[in-house]
């Protein structure tokens, strides 16, 4: 969870259930209103993912690496633009198993 600080919101990206399936949601939450809200991409999404790296730069939430449903671990990063929402693959996948 990072903090948006020019339009003061918390930002989630994905994240994972008690049955340890990934996420690829994001969700911001206003905190003028204390109030959730789901976002929406329409256009490419970052595969599902937990135990990433995340930060917000200017007006773009970096992410970075995490695993998948399959515990594979990308070092992949990715750029999504807040004001558009919408993702950059800015290197390319690689995965190793975790042992």
């Amino acid at each position: 969870m990072d903090y948006f600080e020019e339009i003061n919101l918390l930002v989630l990206y994905g994240g994972r259930d008690d049955k340890r399936n990934p996420f690829n949601d994001i969700w911001m939450m206003d905190l003028e209103r204390f109030v959730w809200l789901k976002v929406n991409i329409y256009d490419y999404i970052p595969a599902e993912r937990s135990e990433h790296s995340s930060c917000i730069l200017g007006n773009k939430l970096i992410i970075f690496g995490g695993m998948n449903k399959n515990n594979y671990v990308g070092a992949d990063i990715y750029e999504i633009c807040l004001g558009s929402l919408i993702p950059i693959n800015l290197h390319i996948n690689i995965f190793f198993r975790l042992l």
